[in-house]
């Protein structure tokens, strides 16, 4: 019989490029990302938001009904995302209206080429299987709590914001993504199985790991000064260092 897969590992794998470690990140958190940067960051990851629902009612499409613990949640981290008022793209909305854009620009802003490529690669692997997708799903889950919570410290000690309206978004995240992500977990360690679903696995953590830091790669190539390049490149280097 095959040994379990390691979580541990995937996780390891995660941490290589978690996304507190991307210097865009960095910058928030030091409080040295300009306003109108972060502006502009919302509206590119508002095309995340928004395609998150779909990458969720893909992996369903691909279960059977007898992978029911994987359908029940896929269903309860869909309602999560879309049930009421304050469902999560409206409270990404309000998070942007908080530090300045416009709701209407961020609604009918262009993704960037690095943008696309990251809803393309969740497409791909959440049309996959239900396994890939839902290992693509827990490389990107699985970060959110600490990241939400990094970047609510650098709004309030950076940038001023307090309201619960900028803030809402990441409190909810940073509780219910936990419990998102251990289900993803919980899902891998019991369905893969074979030498090649864990390869699949593994694969799709990677994927789903790249395509994130490729997404704000892009925002950082698009939006950044040339002076705070120079400071991005430094983040890097210090980067590279630590590995």
């Amino acid at each position: 019989m095959s040994s379990e897969i390691s979580i541990q590992k995937l996780q390891s794998e995660i941490d290589k490029r978690h996304l507190l470690k991307h210097p865009f990140y960095q910058m928030w958190n030091r409080g040295t990302l300009p306003l109108e940067v972060m502006r502009k960051y919302a509206e590119q990851y508002y095309h995340l938001e928004k395609n998150f629902p779909t990458f969720l009612s893909q992996i369903h499409v691909s279960c059977t009904h007898d992978e029911f613990d994987v359908r029940q949640a896929i269903t309860n981290n869909l309602y999560d995302e879309e049930h009421g008022i304050e469902n999560h793209r409206e409270l990404w909305l309000r998070f942007g209206e908080s530090i300045g854009a416009s709701r209407q620009d961020i609604q009918n802003s262009m993704p960037l080429s690095e943008t696309n490529s990251t809803i393309s690669v969740f497409n791909e692997l959440t049309s996959r299987s239900y396994l890939e997708g839902v290992s693509a799903l827990a490389a990107y889950e699985s970060q959110i709590p600490l990241v939400a919570e990094t970047k609510l410290e650098g709004l309030e000690k950076n940038y001023a914001i307090t309201d619960e309206r900028g803030q809402k978004f990441f409190k909810v995240h940073g509780v219910m993504d936990i419990e998102h992500s251990n289900s993803w977990w919980d899902i891998i360690k019991e369905h893969a199985i074979t030498e090649d679903q864990k390869s699949q696995v593994t694969e799709a953590v990677i994927m789903g790991r790249d395509a994130l830091w490729s997404f704000l790669d892009g925002v950082c190539r698009a939006y950044m000064t040339t002076e705070k390049q120079d400071e991005m490149d430094l983040l890097y280097a210090e980067l590279n260092y630590a590995a």
